[in-house]
């Protein structure tokens, strides 16, 4: 069980390496970016004691995931298959824990580590054998496979609109908008094999069009019920909240072009950080946009054409 955390600390660090970062920076930008987050959230809404526990559960449930706990049954024996996962979810919600007691949220804490004992038994999709069906067709494989991997944090994000639009607390309520947002984008994290790209029948500004087209509306199917909830129920605030949804379809269309910046291989650190920068300081778009997208019409031209 030890060189099982041995080989997973080694990929980690190996992942990091081809990157271009080093682990010991990483980590320390990792600390110190899950403290910024933590220390934003309980300051914005009062309701973080709530939404904290939530967000430690859905990393919890993918460890939860059936075809894995499959496959590290046939590796341990029963008692050390529960004992290596119930440390994966300590390591997981140890420094969620640690920060609801910092901040005197000792229920929430308890009820956390409870929690995250009752998962070590649980095989999240082993009970769940069927498909869940999506509101998507098979042409954007990404918001297929997105939306399954994602469905319970998408769900938590329509519980926080219920729950703004219950205490009329239009930041909680609108938060859950940019949560959505940030699920969709999620989902081109990982780029495609090439023979995806090949298959399609256009050159890379079609192709590049067609992909933010199918995006952005399959993006609004999920963030619908929140949208109209919000028109609904903060009417007052519409300029706020047609704001957020524009912004988001513009950043998901920017996010796509990135992509492909240095397609077939990941996005890498220096073009990460140009694209979070520039997104953090949307004057800088002007001339990153068009930057991505000619990195990104050469690598698909090599492609498709």
């Amino acid at each position: 069980m030890r060189k099982y955390f041995e080989l997973q600390y080694k990929i980690i660090n190996r992942n990091l390496i081809e990157l271009g970062v080093q682990p010991s920076i990483a980590y320390l930008l990792g600390v110190l970016t899950f403290v910024a987050i933590s220390v934003a959230l309980f300051y914005k809404t009062k309701f973080a004691v709530y939404v904290y526990p939530g967000i430690a559960l859905t990393f919890l449930l993918k460890l939860s995931e059936g075809k894995r706990n499959n496959f590290l049954k046939n590796l341990f024996s029963l008692n050390h298959f529960y004992k290596l996962r119930a440390i994966e979810n300590g390591l997981i919600i140890l420094p969620f824990i640690l920060f609801l007691l910092y901040k005197n949220c000792f229920i929430a804490s308890m009820v956390l580590l409870l929690l995250s004992t009752v998962l070590v038994f649980f095989d999240n999709f082993k009970t769940l054998s069927i498909t869940l069906p999506t509101p998507f067709y098979n042409r954007p494989f990404e918001f297929i496979i997105g939306f399954r991997k994602s469905v319970v944090f998408i769900l938590l994000s329509y519980i926080l609109t219920i729950i703004g639009i219950r205490y009329q607390n239009f930041n909680l309520a609108i938060s859950s908008l940019v949560l959505i947002f940030g699920a969709c984008f999620s989902f081109y994290a990982q780029p495609e094999t090439p023979f995806y790209v090949w298959i399609f029948s256009a050159n890379a500004n079609a192709f590049l069009f067609k992909k933010i087209k199918t995006a952005i509306f399959f993006a609004a199917i999920l963030c619908m019920p929140a949208f109209i909830l919000l028109m609904v129920f903060f009417t007052a605030n519409f300029y706020w909240i047609i704001g957020v949804q524009l912004i988001g379809f513009v950043y998901l269309g920017i996010i796509i072009i990135a992509k492909y910046a240095n397609y077939p291989d990941v996005i890498n650190l220096p073009q990460g950080l140009l694209l979070t920068i520039s997104l953090l300081f949307p004057p800088l778009l002007a001339g990153v946009i068009p930057f991505f997208y000619l990195q990104s019409a050469k690598r698909l031209k090599e492609i498709l054409e």
